[in-house]
């Protein structure tokens, strides 16, 4: 019965290679600020489908920091970042803007969306976005 086992041992269950780990990238601290223009606006913002947050924005003023922030992790890669908006207590569809968006390092992201009429501006960067 040994001389078996060990034969099968040796024909299937011994091999000299080693096991590879998969490893995943570590996933990359994000935040998303959504700056001036959607004040009094009905807001959702999606990451690859995913919403983020869905709400009415009001009031402040966004020179002096972001109408809303969003901590948001994402793994290195493309992402698409979509910017849905109509102005509070419309019926109708909303506007909409989609951008990809590339994680390429492992420092944190800051996304930065400002809005003027139906133009969406999204700027991303490795350090905060400045207010006055």
């Amino acid at each position: 019965m040994r001389i078996i086992f060990l034969i099968v041992m040796l024909f299937w269950g011994c091999s000299s290679s080693q096991p590879q780990m998969q490893s995943t990238p570590n996933p990359v601290a994000a935040q998303i600020d959504l700056q001036s223009g959607f004040e009094g606006q009905e807001v959702v913002i999606r990451m690859d489908g995913e919403i983020l947050f869905e709400g009415t924005l009001s009031g402040g003023f966004a020179l002096h920091g972001p109408l809303k922030k969003l901590p948001v992790s994402l793994a290195p890669g493309a992402h698409q970042l979509e910017v849905q908006w109509r102005p509070t207590g419309e019926d109708g569809p909303m506007q909409s803007h989609l951008q990809d968006i590339a994680v390429e390092t492992e420092e944190p992201l800051y996304i930065g969306i400002s809005r003027v009429g139906k133009t969406v501006q999204i700027q991303t960067q490795n350090n905060q976005l400045k207010y006055f």
